[in-house]
């Protein structure tokens, strides 16, 4: 009983002082905007970026999706804030070798043959990404190993390899290792945005129909299950299936007997980040680039109701040059011409935020496409008047109804960059029909 009171009184604590460092950097961001509207310093974006970095992964997490609605705000701001996408501040190798030895044990440098220590891939809000090999043969004695492992074999400069019996065989994964202290930070921020949630509440009664509370409770689920790496390994593989015969969409396959609760195990993929052909000469491949990453968001929610709420660019890599997968065309094509390679391909990463509708939050959200196709205007001006007309009839809302629509925002946004003409309505007729036809049945 004591110890349960001095446990409060601690957080009370914590989250009191979470809140003073909060308002200060939120201030200090007030304060260089006047100035950079005063004397166009400039000091705005850099001190944005760096406030929002500082103050931790709820922070940047909304800062990523900021980042990509150029449509909404200035160019310099979502060029400054892109940066957290895939840069955000990284913890130290020390803390990263100690949990592999603590997950792992004493020879976790047996099972990982090689470790790049030195250039991480990316750092984001909740974990950051290094590349590893590991020896197949050792992880081969392991029982119940993952069914995912290529029989493939590389050199430690990622160059095949005899793949005889002795000789040692490497495979390049990629490894996500959480950053340090992350569960407790997020309950804390959560417990303030439920505070202030109540406080917005309690002064515009109008605020209870958006499900405010109900939004942030699903934020606080999505984003705890993100701090479990073997969920993500979980959804990988799930998403994985759903695309299996999708040679456009590929998912990182996740490593699962050596998969932890704080460390990530899963194939490696070369690609460059989408962000890469925002300003690019190949029109036609950005365009296809636009088409591809709309109708996966559209597949996920109206087929199969399992959806990515973190498709910013820092999760979406290009492989621009894709042998097919094995099937009758494709290898009819090959014969006739032995060249042949499909392109491009997306590689989604960071499938730790994932959400499933019920059966009138799917309707609801057929009818806000439904509504963007007749009326002929986008998609962010239906959702904004969407949410208006919520408040005005006192619509309440599941909260992971608020997470599809943000995802399929960041999306359109993302989509209108690659490609300013594209024709989202043209890519949405056939999944709301197919929507309206399944439940005519």
């Amino acid at each position: 009983m004591h110890r349960g009171f001095l446990e409060d009184a601690r957080e009370t604590v914590l989250i009191l002082a979470r809140i003073v460092i909060v308002s200060s950097v939120v201030t200090t961001m007030i304060a260089a905007y006047l100035i950079t509207r005063l004397t166009h310093a400039r000091l705005f974006p850099g001190a944005l970026r760096a406030g929002v970095e500082f103050l931790g992964p709820i922070f940047i997490k909304f800062g990523q999706w900021i980042s990509t609605r150029r449509d909404i705000f200035s160019p310099e701001i979502c060029d400054t804030l892109s940066r957290l996408q895939r840069n955000a501040m990284p913890h130290s190798w020390p803390y990263t070798e100690r949990l592999l030895e603590a997950t792992y044990g004493s020879s976790w440098r047996d099972l990982f043959a090689k470790f790049d220590d030195e250039g991480l891939i990316g750092s984001g809000c909740c974990a950051q990404v290094y590349k590893a090999w590991i020896d197949l043969n050792a992880v081969a004695r392991k029982p119940r190993m993952s069914r995912f492992t290529e029989n493939k074999a590389f050199n430690e400069n990622d160059e095949p390899m005899s793949t005889s019996p002795r000789a040692r065989k490497l495979q390049a994964v990629a490894v996500k290792v959480l950053h340090p202290g992350i569960k407790g930070q997020l309950k804390r921020d959560i417990a303030i945005m439920r505070g202030l949630s109540k406080c917005a509440m309690y002064f515009v009664p109008e605020l209870h129909w958006l499900s405010l509370t109900d939004c942030i409770d699903e934020f606080a689920r999505i984003m705890e299950d993100q701090v479990d790496m073997r969920l993500e390994a979980t959804n990988l593989a799930r998403f994985s299936a759903n695309f299996s015969r999708r040679n456009d969409i590929v998912f990182p396959y996740p490593y699962m007997h050596l998969t932890r609760r704080r460390i990530l195990v899963e194939s490696f993929h070369e690609g460059s980040p989408i962000s890469d052909y925002l300003q690019h000469d190949d029109v036609a491949l950005q365009k296809k680039l636009a088409r591809i990453g709309i109708a996966t968001i559209l597949k996920m929610i109206f087929n199969d109701n399992f959806i990515h709420c973190d498709l910013h660019p820092g999760n979406i890599l290009v492989e621009k040059a894709v042998v097919p997968k094995v099937g009758l065309f494709n290898t009819f094509r090959r014969i006739i011409d032995p060249d042949y390679v499909d392109g491009p391909r997306l590689i989604i990463l960071d499938c730790g935020l994932v959400v499933s509708l019920n059966d009138r939050c799917r309707r609801n959200l057929r009818d806000v496409f439904y509504s963007v196709l007749m009326g002929n205007v986008n998609v962010s001006t239906v959702v904004s008047e969407l949410f208006s007309a919520m408040v005005r009839h006192r619509v309440k809302q599941d909260g992971s109804f608020s997470s599809v629509i943000l995802s399929m925002l960041v999306i359109e946004g993302l989509g209108r960059c690659l490609d300013p003409n594209i024709d989202i309505f043209a890519e949405i007729l056939p999944f709301v029909l197919g929507s309206m036809y399944n439940d005519s049945k």
